[in-house]
């Protein structure tokens, strides 16, 4: 596999697991500018994710729905 199709790849797991942790389809979420950040505390551990919307809506998801640490 190239690095393109790696990339391309990872972006779309991504935006299955932010659309999953949403409650909403992979295509709603990509018919919606859209963008995800990770939420850092001050001793820079990695405390969840932000997702922002081109509308200025944010959401907020907690570290198990993008990493593969979810509970069961």
């Amino acid at each position: 596999m190239s690095n393109r199709q790696l990339e391309e790849r990872a972006e779309r797991e991504q935006a299955q697991a932010v659309a999953r942790a949403l409650g909403i389809s992979v295509e709603d979420l990509d018919e919606q500018d859209w963008s995800v950040d990770e939420d850092v505390g001050n001793d820079d551990v990695v405390l969840g994710y932000v997702v922002t919307f081109g509308d200025g809506r944010i959401e907020h998801l907690p570290i198990w729905a993008l990493d593969s640490t979810e509970p069961s």
